[in-house]
Formats: C-alpha cells, structure tokens, sequence
C-alpha cells in the first residue's frame, strides 16, 4: 500500500465541517470548562464570555476547521461538544492562561477531536494527553479522535506538538488508529499504545530518536505500521506477538509468516533490516538507503523487488516479475532470478562499465530499462525478443536491424493539434518532427524536432504535411478550418450540477450553445480551444446523454456515456437493532460532503455526526432486525444498498444449539450468541459429529483447488471465475481462473501454497491454500476461531478491479461436481440459509455415514473495513451434479475473502461396505476485501466400486426459535 492511500484511508486527512446547532441552549458545565481550556491554551479566537455553542465562535465567522459542533440533549435542556476540530491557521487571540488545576478535560458526548497545532501553546508544560485520559472515558462509547471510526474506540492525532507520553498511558481510553505527524516527542512511544484493538500507528518524529516500547509479549491486533523514524531501534515482529500484522514501513528484525510488503522508505538516514526465512509470506520488497541482511532471499516468495540508494546484491528464487534498481552501483542482475514476464529496470552507475548482458533466456523478460552512462557498445541481437527497451542515458554505439525494421514506431511523430483556423502563418508544436523540412514552401524547422511554422496557401482545407523518418516519409494532415471542431467530450459531476468540457476548436464569435435538454446552462469558460458549461441538474441515474452543439457555422448531435463517480458505499459497519453510530465507508466525492442524508428501512433517519470524503458517520435510532435498505444522499447524489441488522439484547437472540437437550448434543457450549461451540474432537452446526483426522491432503501444482486423496479416489473444489454483476445482477464481465502461477512453503507441520492468476488484464487475483497437523488460531473482519488440525484454509484477494459503474458488484464462483449415492444411517444432506437474509449458513452431505461439512459467514473485507456478504446458491437446482456457490461483495479496490473454517467430521460407519474412500471437499467462501476467501473442509465417505447409486439431496432451511 502506498503512503498517500495510508494516509487517505486510515487518517482520513480531509477535515470535518465545523455546522454549529442553531439552538441558544446554555452548553453543560463540563464541555464548557474543557472549551475554555483548548481556547486558552490554542489561543483560539472564541468568546471566553459565552455559554453556548454559537455565541462562542460568532467571532470566527464559523470557518470550517476551527470550532466545534454540539448537539442537544434529549430533553433539549443543554448541549454537548459532538466534535472539535482546530486544523486551520488563524489570528492567535490572547485568552489568558489555561488554569493548571484542571486534572481532566471532560467532553460527556465527544465523537471527534482534530487538533493541528498552528500557534504556541499558552503553556507547554501541561500536557493534552494526561487531560484526556481519566476515568470519566473507560466507559463512555466515544466514537473517535480525528474522524469517526468505531464506537469503542479513539483515533487519535496530533500534528506539530511537542508530545510527552504520561505513564503508563493510555490508562482509560481505547486507541483504533495513532498517529502523531512532524511532532516533537520527548520520550519512548508506551507499549500500551499498540495493545488491542489498536490496529494502524503513523509516526513520524522531528527529534530522533523515537523509539516504541514492543518488549512486552502481548498479542497485538496491530495490522498497519509507518515509521518515518530518523534514527533505528530493531525489534522483533514474531507471529505470534503480532497475528494481524499484514503491513510494514520501519526497520526491524523481521520474522512473520503472514506479512506480504515491506517497505522503507527514508531519503536521509541509513538502516539495517533482518529478514528472518519464516517471512514465507513476504512478496513485495522495497527499501532505500537501507542495508538488508542475508543477501540470499531465495527461500522467499519475493515477487517485486524495488531498491533505491543499495549495492548488495541478492539471490531470489526465479520467480521475480518486478526487478527496479535506482541510485544504484555494481554489476547488471543474474537472468537466473527473473521469472516469466518480468521487467528489470536498472538506474545508476554499472560497475564496473560493460556491455548490455547477454541473457540466454530473454524470452522470460517483457523489457529492459537501463540508464547508467557505463553501458556502452552494440545492443546484441538477441534482444529483438524483447518488447519494450529503453536504453536512455546509455552509450551504446549500435542496434541491431530488428530495431530499425520499426524504427517510425520507436520515433513516431506527434502533432499536438492537426486543426486550426486560418492564418497566414501557424505555429505547430509536437515530437520527433526532424531537422530539415520535405516541404519548404509549406512548412519550416523553427526548433529541430519540437516547433514549425506552417504557411497554409489558401485559408480553408486540408494540407498533407510530409516528415522524414528512418524508414522513409511519413505524411500527417492538417485541416484549416473556418467553423468548429469538436476532438473531445468530458464531464465533472459536482454538487447539484453538472459540469461538460468540450474541447477542440472552436469559433468563439459563431453563437455557440451547447444544450441537454431543457436545464438551465452557465457558460464558465468559452475560448478557441475549449468550452465550458455548467447545468443545473443533479443526473442521479446513469445514462447517455445527448447534447446538441449549435452555433451559427455547424451544429453537430453529441452523445456522452454518464455514470456517477459518487457517492460509492463499499462497507458499512456492524449494526444491531438498539442503532447506535454506524460508519459508512467508500467515496463521497471531494466537495466538502454538503446535505449529507441517511435513511435506513426508508422510514428511519440516521443523523451524520461526522464525514469526510471516505468515511461517513451517523448515528441510527431503533432499528427492526433483518436486511433493511439503506439510501445515502450526498450532494443531491444518491447511493443505495442493504445492510444486516443483528439482535442487540441477548434475551432477543434466536437459540439456535438444537431440537432436543442435552443442547449442541451435549458435544458442546449453547453461546450466549444462541449458535454451538463445540468441544475439541467434535464439529456441525449442533456439534453433533466427530472431527475426522485421516486422509492426505493433496498438493495442486496448477491451480488452487484444495484435494483429498485416499485409496485411489480424490474430490476437489474448483474456483471457476470472479465475475462482475451489473444493478440487475446480471453478469457483465468475468475472469476465468484457470491459469495460475504457484509457489509453495513447507514447515514441519504446515504447508501454504501461494498462487497468482495469469490473465491479460489489470486485476491481481491471488489465492492462499494453508493446512496444518495443528490448530491454527484465526482473526478475520472482528472474528476469531481455531482452525483444527488437518483442515484446509483457503484465501482469495482481488485487487484493481475496474468496474463499469457504481452499481456493479462483485462475485465469486466455486463448484464442487459429487457422484449421487444412497443415504445412510437416518443423516440427510443439507443446505441451510439463516432466518435474516437465506445466505448460506452451512453445508452438509451425507454419504455412508459420514458428513462434508462447510460453515458459512455473512461477512467481508471491502477496503479493509469487515462489511455484510451474501452467500448464495448459484447453480439454483440443488438436485443438479454438481452445486456453484457464489460470494458476493460490494464494490471495492482490494477485497479479502479470508476462510471460514469448516472441518472434517464423522459420526460412526453406519453403512457396511467393502471397500470404503475418505475424500476431503474444501469450498472457498468469500469473507474480505483487500484478499478473499471461501472454505469448506469436507469429507465424505464413498463406495469405491460402485459409480451409480441413486442420491436424494434434500435443501433443509433451518428455522430459528426465539426465545424472549
């Protein structure tokens, strides 16, 4: 992930709109004590004398990013702080000094605080954070520091303050994402501050050296880590300190397992980084002025290697795609570490000056991008199997002929325009346009290669200007004109209007109107090379729009392809029945998020208590449960989809542990959240079988379809396509999965295998298949399970997928094919869907004796944010051979879909049969963003010999019993 999409997703660096209640309500006496304090010690320019929220900023104007919002009470008797906000620079205003006897700052009902410090502190001694750390917040729902991100938990950042931790912070508050920017730190950064549910820290520091306390063994849930530190401390990031850890960017010893990227990047300061060989995740590598130690890294499935200002030179395993070398010393990379289409790109000084290599095997290179004035002599030959070579800066003497054969190709000529109206004399820019002109009397060199000027001989039509190239001439034409050209048509969707750009040509004395429809028009710009037109109409709905072009010269029918850029919701928070803050995350567009409404069930308003351009936060009264439409309107745009309501009092939970007691078959606990959790050594939905540790899993070297075999037989489950539905559901685009790229890490008890699609175009489709002889603890989307021994956990991810609008969805498809077979012992197959949405709950079949069972979760990854995802049946019959199940997800740029555990289970041999085959099923169900996942582990019991026995397969909605 690149810095600027950290910055954007996690710290949401758009600022809040300071919209002040009109109420005259007096504020409560503790908001009012704190207001004073942050006035008196910011310097703040607010009225020291008023008691209510408006009366104290009416002399700022109510300029956003400096002031506060409040809300009244419920029986509209006071109002509360709701956020505050200082990010802007101001006139300092002399308010007195902040009374040093105040021990707490106390804001009953905050939900954001932002603070930027443009001004000195009244008094640097007394320290903000000690103030906001008490005991009135360890039981508050203080919705966040900075923007809303969880009800529980703070955000916290400060930019350019002097920050002294006080001890043992934090003692009350709960910290999601800290972030302290160009700040002045006095003292280590606490190790509490990364204990759960912290998840992102960005520190960067103007002191060195800044180091953060990790020596404390606590099981972290940080999963995103910046350290712009000027000065290292080494660590030891351990899996099983750090579980969730999927991003880096510090220095450190690195040992994990689930890590993918790592990166350094500081300009100034040099550092050492430790990669440790159980970093069997780690795919993408790039450092500046960085040391990295061993230099043989093939043991790793690095797959994007990226240096700056670094001479080592590595060993990697032969599977390189990315290879970039900048600021650079020493000797071009071995062939033997690049993979099938891989592009090295080397910046810097060879050492020591040579020729071009010869690779024997270019055929693994898609380009070679070379700059080092040390490369000299001919281009080999061998490098007409090449597609892309760019040797700039280089000093080699010749090409090969292959290379001359498209010569106009590397040297195209380029016009910036080809229209004009008449003048005598036109100046014309472009590339490549060569020293001497074919046709003096039409055109001549002004500046060799970039500028002529063309002498057009009667002032109307078209002119064939001919250039010479290395294969001969080429000819371009050129077109003068008296009227309009039209080249290109866009638009910009803003805030209750719309906004058309035409460009090209045009006369700007010919009368022009460019008209859609009816709606009202404002000319914002009219010169010869563009027009621009503002309508005053919100175009809510895609559509193709046709605008006519009038003037008193031409008239042309334009028509425009339109679709909404916002407002997108690709996550929404948990939500259960009581309401509460719901956060709602995707785009919400760049205008300041104006007349923001949410309406949930269409009758239920959910009031914005804060939003920036990703991320929006209101909060919900009551709610009924079950899946409710939820419309969002941003800038008269709106945006529509369902959200998941769940039970709220445990009272109200639907117990669902089994018919008949002992409850969960007396195999295990009936939860407080009215589903089983069964004891070691047994599984099912009720906890009514055994788990089944037999069989051998089987290693598939093309494509990521978890297998078991046993006794000559095997079952599968396939992963068939990631497709696109359209607002019908309708499929507009699907990629096959059937071609993959394989890589595979082996411990004494776990095995992963990493793949990668091969497909012609952009997406990144990647999937993980992981199995263990031991448990394995899982965390994904807020959940957390133990995976048992000997069952199979496959992931999927999805990244870069470009959508054809803001209504198109995606879904993932698997299929399992299964012989038809007799029941047997009284146990049925069955599908079940929960009561609230029919997405699939579990899967169950039955052969012999024996259960396949697969368990289900409604939930994904979008963006990084878990949000709702319906399971569903897609092949619809499920009397059919064979059963699709489909995931879908909302829309969104990196989507995880990490397993949800299913086990091998048996009862007893029900059936007496002479030959009998286990076989595992894994299905793979999509439950993230970011990397997607679907899993099912099943086994099935089968007759060897016999290939036709008939099968009843029965579809079993469950039905839930509330018990209030």
């Amino acid at each position: 992930m690149k810095i600027v999409d950290i910055l954007v997703v996690c710290f949401f660096i758009l600022s809040i709109y300071s919209t002040i209640v009109d109420s005259q309500l007096p504020l409560n006496s503790d908001d009012l004590v704190s207001i004073r304090w942050i006035a008196q010690q910011f310097s703040t320019p607010w009225d020291m004398n008023a008691t209510d929220c408006n009366s104290i900023q009416k002399s700022i104007n109510k300029p956003r990013n400096l002031g506060f919002i409040c809300i009244n009470d419920t029986l509209n008797t006071k109002q509360y702080v709701s956020t505050l906000d200082i990010n802007i620079d101001y006139t300092a205003v002399d308010n007195g000094f902040p009374n040093s006897s105040i021990t707490q700052l106390i804001f009953p009902k905050i939900s954001g605080i932002n603070i930027i410090q443009k001004k000195l502190l009244k008094n640097p001694s007394l320290n903000i954070l000690k103030l906001l750390d008490h005991s009135d917040y360890s039981n508050l729902s203080i919705n966040s520091i900075r923007v809303g991100l969880t009800q529980l938990a703070w955000l916290i950042s400060f930019d350019s303050m002097n920050i002294t931790f006080p001890n043992n912070f934090p003692n009350f508050i709960q910290i999601y994402s800290f972030a302290l920017l160009r700040c002045n730190i006095s003292n280590d950064v606490p190790n509490k501050v990364l204990i759960s549910p912290t998840n992102f820290i960005y520190l960067t520091t103007t002191n060195p050296p800044l180091v953060v306390d990790l020596k404390v063994t606590k099981n972290y849930t940080l999963r995103n880590l910046f350290a712009d530190f000027t000065t290292y401390s080494t660590y030891t990031f351990d899996e099983s300190v750090f579980p969730s850890l999927v991003s880096i960017n510090a220095v450190f010893y690195l040992k994990t397992r689930v890590l993918t990227e790592f990166g350094i990047f500081d300009p100034i300061r040099n550092g050492t980084v430790y990669i440790d060989s159980t970093c069997t995740s780690l795919q993408q590598l790039s450092i500046t002025n960085q040391t990295v130690y061993p230099l043989d890294l093939s043991a790793l499935p690095v797959s994007s290697f990226t240096t700056s200002n670094n001479n080592q030179l590595f060993i990697f395993k032969k599977q390189l795609v990315s290879f970039t070398r900048k600021l650079y010393n020493g000797p071009f990379p071995d062939e033997s570490m690049f993979s099938t289409a891989s592009v090295p790109i080397v910046e810097g000084n060879i050492i020591p000056a040579t020729t071009l290599p010869l690779y024997n095997n270019l055929t693994n290179l898609v380009s070679i991008l070379v700059s080092s004035s040390s490369v000299y002599g001919p281009v080999p030959e061998r490098y007409c199997q090449l597609t892309v070579v760019d040797l700039s800066g280089t000093n080699i003497s010749s090409i090969p002929d292959c290379f001359k054969c498209y010569w106009d190709k590397f040297k195209d000529i380029f016009l910036e325009r080809n229209v004009f109206h008449y003048q005598p004399s036109i100046t014309i820019r472009g590339k490549n346009l060569g020293y001497t002109s074919e046709q003096p009397s039409l055109f001549t060199i002004q500046v060799p290669n970039e500028m002529i000027v063309f002498t057009p001989t009667s002032p109307i039509g078209t002119f064939n200007l001919i250039f010479k190239t290395y294969q001969g001439s080429q000819t371009i034409p050129i077109s003068i004109i008296t009227g309009n050209y039209i080249k290109n048509i866009s638009y910009i969707q803003l805030p209750n209007s719309l906004t058309i750009i035409l460009s090209g040509l045009f006369n700007t004395s010919s009368n022009i109107k460019v008209i859609l429809d009816s709606y009202n028009y404002q000319v914002l710009g009219l010169n010869e090379e563009s027009i621009e037109m503002a309508y005053d109409h919100v175009f809510d709905v895609d559509k193709i729009l046709n605008i006519r072009f009038d003037s008193t010269s031409d008239v042309f029918n334009l028509t425009l392809d339109y679709k909404k850029v916002y407002p997108l919701i690709s996550a929404i928070s948990n939500i259960k029945s009581e309401g509460g803050v719901i956060s709602l995350f995707g785009y919400f567009g760049d205008n300041g998020q104006n007349n923001i409404s949410v309406l949930i069930n269409n009758n239920s308003s959910c009031t914005a208590i804060s939003q920036s351009n990703s991320t929006i936060v209101c909060n919900a009264d009551k709610l009924p449960v079950g899946i409710l439409p939820i419309i969002l309107k941003v800038d008269g745009y709106s945006f529509s989809t369902n959200i998941k309501v769940g039970q709220y009092n445990p009272e109200e939970v639907s117990v669902d542990c089994g018919s008949s007691k002992p409850l969960c078959n007396g195999n295990g606990d009936c939860k407080a959240t009215g589903v089983c959790q069964c004891n070691s050594g047994f599984n099912g939905y009720y906890c009514e079988n055994k788990i089944f540790e037999g069989g051998v899993i089987g290693e598939n070297l093309t494509t990521p379809t978890p297998t078991f075999r046993a006794d000559g037989q095997e079952f599968t489950f396939n992963m068939l396509a990631v497709e696109e539905l359209d607002s019908s559901r309708k499929v507009v685009k699907s990629i096959p999965t059937n071609n993959w790229n394989f890589t595979t890490t082996k411990t004494t008890t776990t095995t992963i295998s990493q793949y990668r699609l091969i497909h012609s175009s952009i997406e990144i489709i990647e999937a993980t298949i992981q199995y263990s002889s031991e448990p394995m603890n899982i965390e994904f989307a807020g959940m957390s399970y133990v995976l048992p021994p000997y069952s199979i956990k496959l992931s999927v991810s999805i990244e870069g997928w470009t959508y054809q609008s803001l209504l198109s969805t995606l879904r993932v498809v698997f299929s399992t094919a299964f012989e038809q077979q007799q029941e047997c012992g009284g146990e049925k197959n069955t599908i079940s869907t929960n009561q609230i949405d029919k997405s699939l709950n579990y899967l169950k079949i039955v052969k012999n004796g024996v259960s396949f069972y697969g368990k289900f979760y409604d939930v994904s990854l979008s963006d990084g944010q878990p949000t709702y995802s319906f399971v569903e049946i897609v092949n619809g019959e499920a009397n059919t051979s064979d059963i699709s199940i489909g995931i879908n997800l909302s829309q969104c740029q990196r989507c995880l879909i990490d397993p949800d555990f299913s086990l091998l289970v048996a009862i007893q041999d029900k059936c007496e049969e002479k030959s009998k085959t286990w076989i595992i099923i894994t299905i793979v169900v999509v439950v993230g963003v970011f990397v997607a996942a679907l899993l099912v582990v099943g086994a099935i019991y089968i007759k060897k010999h016999k290939s036709s026995i008939k099968v009843k397969f029965e579809i079993m909605l469950e039905r839930f019993e509330k018990n209030k």
